[in-house]
């Protein structure tokens, strides 16, 4: 006898409901903390040209924890010329606003890099 067999019973990978859709990547992650450029220019704290990593923002509490995935939005005015390294996202608009007053920026997990091998080549 088949350990799944239940007799004339409807069976029940036929009476349990499908699984739909997909789930995205940034619903499963939890600790995602926006941190806003217009709240980093306001705060005296913070000097000009000054580098910015998550340890400071957590040395000034903006986030809780430095493993947490950081996220930089452009909301507020910017004018500051601050060096952005090991922040994992930024949005389009906030890189606009950072790259208009010559401010550095590098997000700390790469996207993956795709290799193209030429047809003709002989790799």
């Amino acid at each position: 006898m088949k350990p799944f067999f239940e007799g004339g019973q409807t069976s029940i990978v036929q009476r349990l409901p499908k699984a739909r859709g997909f789930t995205r990547y940034f619903k499963l992650v939890k600790d995602v903390v926006i941190v806003n450029l217009g709240a980093l220019d306001a705060d005296p704290r913070i000097a000009d040209k000054m580098e910015i990593t998550k340890q400071v923002l957590k040395d000034l509490g903006y986030i809780k924890s430095a493993k947490a995935f950081v996220k930089l939005l452009s909301h507020g005015e910017y004018a500051k010329h601050l060096t952005f390294t090991d922040i994992d996202s930024f949005s389009a608009a906030a890189k606009t606003k950072m790259e208009n007053p010559g401010t550095v920026h590098s997000a700390s997990r790469k996207a993956p890099i795709a290799v193209v091998k030429d047809k003709k080549s002989k790799v």
